[in-house]
């Protein structure tokens, strides 16, 4: 118990000089990116959220979206890939082996100890800020995961990472796509109105989604699509 303890002390303190360090060179990334992101916004009052039904094994400790604050947000980030040597499988793998290879480093760490992608494991990506972000596998196949955010995360909702063959040899569409709510007042006012933590996950999501497609060994075509469907909360 102690050892446990002291170990926990020895992360978070390593952590804590690894993001005063890596931090700056993530705000140089994000403003020196060279795929060109395309966003577009939406505020859409019709906007049907895709949510899971989930068996009270995989239910208990989720935060769903009834459960959060705010307005709901729909995001799909995505690229095309052209020339890929890789099938989706083999590419979804690679990020279930080692989601750390692929996120920004120097604000984000996944425990590497957690990391499992059946359906009821957990993982805890840990980042540079007050939250950490542990989440639970609800669903998978050979070229989709699915997650549900879990007591503690910043956001109630779910995310799934999925890879797609298109319709020529090599060509594969990568998308990210969530649906969630702030968890609390306090990140919603961080992501809207503010909008800093938005373009925070932007920046982790397009990193991830710029270095899977790397690992694909093709390239990207058309930039980095963001798009972003809002739908207030209902009042009463």
């Amino acid at each position: 118990m102690v050892a446990a303890r002291i170990a926990r002390a020895a992360g978070t303190a390593r952590r804590a000089v690894r993001w005063g360090v890596g931090t700056p060179v993530e705000l140089w990334r994000y403003a020196t990116r060279g795929v060109e992101v395309h966003r577009t916004e939406i505020e859409d009052p019709d906007e049907t959220f895709e949510v899971s039904r989930l068996p009270r094994r995989l239910a208990v400790g989720v935060q769903t979206m009834a459960s959060g604050v705010g307005p709901a947000f729909h995001r799909r980030y995505s690229v095309r890939v052209i020339g890929a040597r890789t099938t989706p499988a083999a590419l979804l793998g690679s990020l279930e082996r080692n989601f750390n290879a692929v996120m920004p480093g120097g604000m984000s760490e996944v425990d590497d100890t957690e990391l499992r992608h059946a359906v009821g494991d957990e993982l805890r990506i840990h980042l540079a800020g007050p939250w950490d972000a542990p989440v639970r596998v609800i669903d998978t196949d050979a070229n989709r995961m699915r997650f549900a955010t879990l007591d503690g995360h910043m956001e109630a909702g779910e995310i799934e990472f999925r890879i797609e063959e298109e319709g020529d040899p090599g060509e594969l569409e990568l998308v990210i796509e969530s649906w969630a709510r702030s968890s609390g007042p306090a990140f919603a006012a961080l992501y809207h109105p503010l909008g800093l933590a938005k373009e925070v996950q932007l920046h982790m999501w397009a990193t991830v989604l710029e270095r899977l497609a790397h690992r694909s060994g093709g390239e990207i075509v058309d930039g980095i699509r963001v798009v972003t469907r809002r739908r207030e909360p209902t009042r009463a």
